[in-house]
């Protein structure tokens, strides 16, 4: 439990000192000043959006996969002879599975590089 709660805190203040990194003025106007804190806001947003993307993405298929694999387990182990057919579908199953965990990363990777967003703001 310590160890979590190390890593959290660390995981928040990196993104703590990135915003502060992000937000810094260089003498602009008021109103570029604004639309730069907007910017800075959505950039955030889009970071934790990204993390949370991929963290609750996997989680699902992981333990989809997980499932799988010992259903096919207990099947070899009661039935040994039907090791090829579950094996073949075992495989195939666990491709299907891992295809949404890349849609997750996809997801992940277009919000944090090819953000729809930040083009609204102009």
């Amino acid at each position: 439990m310590t160890k979590k709660l190390v890593c959290v805190i660390i995981v928040l203040s990196m993104i703590l000192v990135s915003s502060i990194a992000i937000a810094q003025n260089h003498g602009e106007d008021q109103a570029k000043d604004t639309n730069s804190q907007l910017t800075t806001f959505i950039y955030i947003a889009s970071i934790v959006a990204a993390c949370l993307a991929i963290g609750l993405g996997v989680h699902g298929p992981g333990v989809g996969m997980g499932q799988a694999v010992r259903g096919a387990m207990k099947g070899i182990a009661r039935n040994p002879q039907q090791y090829g057919k579950l094996l073949g579908t075992l495989m195939i199953g666990l491709a299907i599975i891992e295809s949404l965990a890349i849609y997750a990363l996809i997801v992940a990777l277009i919000v944090l590089f090819a953000n729809p967003f930040i083009l609204g703001i102009g």
